[in-house]
């Protein structure tokens, strides 16, 4: 669960950089960096995933710091937990804090998103595709296939119906 976490708090951020980026520049280019990775290249660090959010505003210092913090933590728990005097509840409460995070991430996606669609640029803007509930239904689908998440999945359908009721 920690490494699956882990995993959507590097993507939120990229994400959210790459659509930050858009609107700063006014247009819809994506940078293959942020998305794409082969298997001979070497992965960018998490501080630098990091440094470059902070640096385009997506998150402030004190956040990036409780996220790379949050990270450390998990590396040793990961790597230590037979060997260290770490418990399954301890460890049961940093998940839900790293839960937290990821949580926090979405909900900075979701303003970054909004903010392209108020400045009518970048890849999330009304018109980017014909067919308006087309997000929403892409997004139900994929949560759908995911039914051991479903507290997470009952509640992004909730934020998705209100989104399209508005």
């Amino acid at each position: 669960m920690l490494v699956l976490l882990s995993n959507m708090i590097e993507a939120l951020l990229r994400i959210s950089i790459v659509l930050k980026l858009q609107t700063l520049g006014g247009h819809s280019n994506i940078d293959q960096i942020w998305i794409y990775q082969t298997e001979s290249e070497d992965a960018i660090p998490l501080e630098v995933v990091v440094t470059s959010a902070i640096e385009c505003e997506v998150i402030d210092r004190e956040f990036g710091k409780v996220i790379l913090q949050s990270e450390k933590k998990k590396e040793f728990y990961i790597r230590n937990f037979v060997l260290s005097p770490v418990s399954i509840p301890e460890i049961e409460k940093f998940a839900y804090s790293h839960y937290k995070i990821r949580e926090k991430l979405s909900l900075i996606l979701e303003e970054v998103e909004k903010e392209q669609i108020e400045k009518q640029v970048g890849m999330v803007r009304v018109g980017a595709i014909s067919d308006p509930g087309y997000y929403g239904r892409f997004i139900k689908d994929r949560v759908a296939n995911h039914a051991h998440f479903e507290e997470i999945r009952l509640r992004a359908l909730e934020k998705i119906s209100r989104s399209e009721s508005h």
